[in-house]
């Protein structure tokens, strides 16, 4: 026989993370063991990561002034008043996970439930945000462009590299087993285990992001660069349409 449940957890951090977890429960195994063996997985869980990216897209609808609150915000900006946001880079990520786990028979009524594999998806959907003072087509538009494309290239660079920064931080979680009646209480128990470890690594693996976004990225070096790609003149007539002059 076999049961079907499923949880949906939302894990909001910065630019929108979001992971779900589906838990399928498959059918009991037919064979009587021994309650020392519940001690370990019948076998060793096995780990499945997907990724995936969309194209870019591009909002010119917001202002100078908003996406700079924005950015502090979301503390993509440096801690200092004196930078504004010509252009934003807002990363959704997306996620969810299939946890599938085994009951074997220790008696009569009672079961050893431990996980056989996690299957995880996730895809990273990028929108780039250029404040709509920027004449399209112009020196500013073209730098802040290039600009916001070095952000875009890191996260999936990063992405690139996820499987090796949450699979030692998730393997752990799913070598334990339940010794249960009820299939509902195991798999309560196997889910919250394997749900707290991937928001660990999802969180740890956000914060690393930001870092590195900052640290390689969002530098006073890369802002003198852009600022001196264009006129004084340009910037100077952005900052006037835009009300800050």
């Amino acid at each position: 026989m076999g049961m079907h449940l499923s949880m949906v957890e939302h894990l909001c951090r910065l630019l929108y993370l979001v992971a779900a977890c589906l838990l399928l429960l498959t059918s009991l195994l037919p064979r009587p063991v021994m309650a020392e063996e519940c001690a370990r997985p019948f076998v060793k869980p096995v780990i499945k990561l997907e990724t995936t990216s969309s194209e870019v897209a591009y909002d010119a609808r917001e202002g100078l002034t908003a996406l700079t609150k924005k950015a502090a915000a979301d503390k993509a900006l440096p801690a200092t008043g004196k930078i504004y946001s010509m252009g934003l880079t807002a990363a959704q990520w997306k996620s969810d996970a299939k946890l599938e786990l085994t009951g074997r028979p220790l008696d009569r009524d009672t079961y050893c439930w431990s996980v056989v594999s996690l299957s995880m998806r996730f895809k990273l959907d990028t929108t780039v945000f250029i404040a709509k003072e920027i004449p399209r087509g112009s020196c500013a538009w073209k730098q802040v462009v290039d600009h916001e494309h070095k952000h875009v290239n890191l996260d999936r660079k990063l992405l690139a590299g996820l499987d090796v920064m949450v699979r030692p931080k998730i393997e752990p979680a799913l070598r334990k087993t339940v010794v249960a009646k009820d299939g509902k209480k195991a798999l309560a128990i196997l889910q919250a285990d394997a749900r707290a470890a991937i928001n660990r690594a999802l969180k740890d693996f956000i914060a690393h992001r930001e870092k590195q976004q900052l640290s390689k990225i969002d530098t006073p070096a890369e802002y003198q660069r852009v600022d001196d790609a264009c006129s004084d003149a340009e910037w100077a007539a952005i900052f006037k349409k835009a009300g800050l002059q």
